[in-house]
């Protein structure tokens, strides 16, 4: 018969939970709270502008290929015509490019938050 060690097993038990504790603390990522929710502010504005685009008079009577290059032009023309160029280079009926989605995207977001900036 082994002599037990309570001292020894409780000891290793405590370094275990202590390092395992702390696993989750060091693993966890840095999250600007402020900054995301700032940046939805953002996004709600722009789409709701975008909304509002898709249903006016110019755009809201086309179909539906047309009224989202209407719509995008009306958000924007500045950033549409910087990332969907001339007028030979714009989406085909169908396509999906999410790479140029994401450039008016991210230049949309950079327009409104200007526009939350400047002083009204």
């Amino acid at each position: 018969m082994r002599p037990r060690r309570p001292g020894l097993l409780l000891a290793l038990a405590l370094a275990l939970a202590l390092a395992l504790a702390a696993l989750p603390t060091a693993a966890r990522p840095h999250h600007n709270h402020r900054r995301a929710k700032q940046r939805g502010k953002i996004d709600r504005a722009w789409r709701a502008r975008r909304e509002q685009c898709e249903g006016s008079a110019a755009c809201g009577a086309l179909e539906e290929h047309p009224r989202l290059l209407c719509a995008l032009r009306c958000l924007s023309s500045d950033c549409f015509g910087r990332v969907y160029g001339p007028p030979a280079e714009e989406l085909e009926e169908g396509e999906v490019d999410r790479v140029r989605e994401r450039e008016f995207e991210e230049c949309v977001r950079h327009e409104e938050k200007q526009r939350q900036a400047a002083p009204q």
